[in-house]
């Protein structure tokens, strides 16, 4: 065997039979709100897997530390995915717009800034009960434990400086407050919807 032959990333051809158990689907959902839904679930439902092991690790540190440092990451890139969904679904006027938006980044402040406005104003329209003031300050909590997606990503920033201090995270508390997130997305979302499907 040769490196020509050893592939890493092997694309199933289309006609090939395969067991359905041993891949994945990607790229089939576009460029729109459907596939940042897709992924902010993604990142979401991985973050639990995650935490179900967690808890199944008491007393190895190494485990722990390892899942908990993941669960982070996973945690608050489904939060930047949802609040690009929401924008992308709900608030972008178009082709130039979603652009314009995609060069806030990573930031989630940034972000949902330009997000909340016109949510705000949809939310009145359909009286939906979800608390943007509380969406905002979970979003908030996020954007400054890890303001540039980087903290759990990496142990050190390029002047070498650690990227946070040593302190213990309460995983279970970040699970809790991070499920009450997801039904407040999932929540805006669906009365937003709903109303777009009445009208």
């Amino acid at each position: 065997m040769t490196d020509k032959d050893i592939v890493v990333f092997r694309l199933i051809p289309e006609g090939e039979l395969a067991d359905s158990n041993t891949f994945c689907h990607y790229g089939w959902d576009g460029t729109g709100a459907l596939a940042f839904s897709n992924y902010a679930n993604a990142y979401f439902d991985s973050a639990e897997i995650l935490f179900d092991k967690f808890l199944a690790s008491a007393g190895n540190n190494g485990i722990l530390d390892g899942t908990g440092i993941t669960m982070c990451y996973l945690y608050r890139h489904f939060v930047e995915l949802s609040i690009k969904y929401l924008y992308v679904k709900f608030v972008c006027t178009g082709q130039e717009d979603y652009k314009q938006f995609l060069t806030n980044g990573h930031n989630l402040m940034s972000l949902w800034r330009a997000t909340k406005p016109k949510l705000s104003e949809l939310k009145k329209r359909v009286g939906s009960s979800v608390d943007l003031s509380m969406l905002e300050h979970y979003i908030r909590q996020f954007d400054k434990f890890d303001p540039d997606e980087m903290t759990m990503r990496y142990p050190v920033k390029n002047n070498l400086k650690p990227t946070k201090k040593a302190a213990r995270l309460d995983i279970v508390n970040l699970h809790e407050r991070v499920n009450e997130l997801y039904w407040a997305f999932y929540g805006i979302a669906r009365d937003l919807d709903n109303q777009m499907n009445d009208e």
